[in-house]
């Protein structure tokens, strides 16, 4: 009984982790994607690395207060589905590992990791409780707006999470390809982040920790 406890024990502690990686490579990535569903943490993910000393390219004006080591139009590249603007930012980038970030544009991934298969792109996709996302967004849209839809936006977050879960798992099989619980980091940093480093082939930095309380759009649920 007690061996079968034990093993038990670990296979919840596995599970609750907060980390699943769907597909590994044996070479460390150039380019590392960070999606998700807004709301979802991708930020949080991004200053993070960006702690680390991954090179981060903006996605999108401002990208949740994030300083930026680059400037680059990887949104208008990415929009546009200019496949020559993206050699030219990794060209530009080097041999530096560098990220970006873009929640909720799906379709942008396959076409970044098709026109940059030579960097070994790698994903990481940050999942968030639906409803604790739909509550970030009410609080934030309740700032412009008195008519807010709770549940119209709890059944928006609930969808999009499926989406996520479905469209981000079909690109496990063509790249290394990695979830990570946003709860479960910032619930035990130090070994979510370790996670990240292993799958990202990254230094993991102790310091680098202060950066996942620095940015506080991702806490509007809470205030």
């Amino acid at each position: 009984m007690g061996a079968r406890s034990t093993g038990i024990r670990e296979v919840e502690e596995k599970r609750n982790s907060g980390i699943l990686i769907l597909s590994k490579a044996e070479r460390p990535p150039g380019l590392i994607i960070v999606t998700g569903t807004g709301r979802c943490g991708s930020t949080c993910v991004a200053s993070l690395l960006l702690a680390l000393g991954v090179n981060l390219c903006r996605t999108e004006n401002g990208a949740g207060g994030l300083e930026f080591s680059e400037s680059f139009r990887l949104n208008d590249y990415l929009k546009n589905r200019n496949g020559e603007g993206l050699s030219t930012i990794a060209a530009e980038m080097g041999d530096a590992v560098w990220a970006f970030k873009t929640p909720g544009e799906f379709a942008h991934i396959a076409f970044a990791a098709n026109h940059l298969k030579h960097l070994n792109p790698h994903i990481i996709c940050v999942c968030r409780d639906s409803v604790a996302s739909a509550c970030c967004e009410i609080n934030f849209q309740s700032r412009i707006n008195c008519n807010i839809d709770q549940a119209e936006w709890l059944r928006t977050f609930a969808g999009r999470n499926m989406r996520m879960l479905a469209e981000v798992s079909a690109y496990a099989a063509s790249a290394p390809t990695m979830f990570v619980s946003f709860e479960k980091l910032l619930e035990n940093k130090s070994d979510v982040t370790k996670g990240i480093c292993e799958f990202a082939g990254i230094e993991f930095s102790e310091s680098a920790l202060t950066a996942i309380g620095r940015n506080k759009s991702y806490y509007r649920c809470f205030s």
